[in-house]
Order: structure tokens, then sequence, then C-alpha cells
């Protein structure tokens, strides 16, 4: 209907990034579910009636590309900071819908021109056209999968400018030893876990058992 039918509620404890909440992982979830569903019918079609035509008695010769033709997604990732400017409406989006639409059915039609229209064959055009909307939803799917990635992908590129670096294990350490220091009496401040192996008591050292970080990769 043009409304919003997705948000994220980022009051919820378990909501930290635009990706990692429940909602996004809900919704990443089912669109999987539905572009495993789509694939699976595709490959049905692809590795099992596609060659039994063409080994069989009526080898027929069929436009196979034709159901895997890029087709308009209508998905992209785009930003309101809902000041005045340009902007997308409900409008808008529902005008790119309905274009969405006209080109799909476009396609459809073009599919079914080229596969045979008998009734009772084993493949015609109903049956291409089903495996290219099953071709379509994979690419609707993995458009939507991306954008939300590179919503988080902005996101921790802002971060790491803000910080001016990528923060990792080495740096949560040091941050952890600067805090402890000051956090603790030195009586009772943590000790880096670093031992002397000997074989007895008033024996020299046959080795040291440590703890230690180790520089990140390059």
């Amino acid at each position: 209907g043009g409304g919003d039918a997705f948000a994220v509620v980022r009051t919820d404890p378990k909501c930290f990034t635009p990706r990692r909440n429940p909602q996004a992982d809900e919704a990443i979830e089912l669109f999987q579910r539905a572009s495993l569903w789509s694939q699976q019918i595709g490959s049905f079609f692809s590795h099992s009636v596609f060659p039994a035509l063409r080994t069989g008695k009526d080898k027929t010769i069929l436009d196979l590309q034709a159901l895997t033709q890029p087709i308009f997604v209508p998905i992209l990732p785009l930003f309101d900071d809902n000041k005045e400017g340009v902007h997308l409406t409900v409008a808008d989006t529902a005008a790119i819908a309905e274009h969405h639409r006209g080109i799909l059915d476009a396609h459809l039609t073009k599919v079914n021109s080229l596969f045979p229209s008998e009734e009772g064959r084993l493949v015609s055009g109903r049956e291409a056209a089903t495996c290219a909307v099953m071709s379509h939803i994979q690419s609707i799917v993995a458009a939507a999968v991306e954008c939300v990635a590179y919503v988080e992908s902005m996101l921790m590129k802002q971060v790491v400018q803000a910080i001016g670096k990528v923060v990792g294990a080495d740096d949560m350490t040091k941050f952890m030893a600067a805090h402890s220091r000051r956090l603790y009496a030195p009586q009772y401040a943590p000790h880096p876990f670093c031992y002397d192996v000997r074989r007895a008591p008033g024996f020299s050292p046959e080795g040291t058992l440590m703890i230690e970080s180790l520089p990140p990769p390059p």
C-alpha cells in the first residue's frame, strides 16, 4: 500500500546497529528463506526439466538465457534527514513500484512469447514465467541484503573516522590495563599472567608461562 511496513525498535536492549537488531535479523531470515525457496524451484527446472527436453525425442530449443535476464530491482538505500530538500514521498514509492510492475509484466510477456504455449507440454510459457519470477526474487533478496549491509558499513566508516582508527582487541587490552590502574589500589590491581617454570624450589627457571597479546596483523 505504499506505507511503512518495517521499522527497527531502537529502544530494544538487543538493538545495537541498523543491522544488529531483532527486527533486521527476522527480516533478513525471511528474505533468505524466500531466496532459498525460489532457488530450489529454479534449480528443479534447470537441472531436471530442461535437460530432459534437450535429450528427449522432441528436442525443443529453448532460450534459457531469457529466464535469468536482469530486471529492474526497485531497492536502493536512501537517507532522509527530515530537512527541507528532495526526498521520496509515498507517491514516489508507489510510482517506483508501479514502474517495476510494468517492467516485470513486459518481461514475462516476452518470456511467454519465446516458449511454447500449448497446453499439456512439459514446459510452456507459464513454467518459463515462473522460472523468471524465481530468478527475479533472488535478485530482489540480494539487493535488500546488500542495502542493509551498505547502511551498516557507512555507520562503521563514520565511527572509524570519528575515532581515527579501527579499534581491535589489542586496543581494548591496553584500555582495560589503563582503566585498572585508575580503578584499583596497587595491592589489588590485576597482575599479568606470568610465572617461572622450575623443577623444584631453589632451581633456576627452565622456562616461562605467560599469556600475552599479539600485535594485530598488518
